[in-house]
């Protein structure tokens, strides 16, 4: 069972930890539909956009 959480991005030093970890298992989730994705990456992207306040 997974449980979503929610953390302060700006003050929690595991916020981007823990988006990495969870597009890890959303990948995994979309892998046995034939979707590969890199989880590192969409998490890079999500916290660059995120940074400059586009998020």
């Amino acid at each position: 069972m997974d449980f979503p959480q929610a953390v302060d991005a700006v003050s929690n030093p595991n916020a981007f930890p823990l988006l990495v970890r969870d597009f890890e298992r959303i990948c995994e989730f979309f892998t046995k539909y034939g979707i590969e994705a890199s989880a590192l990456n969409l998490a890079q992207e999500m916290w660059r956009l995120y940074q400059r306040g586009e998020l």
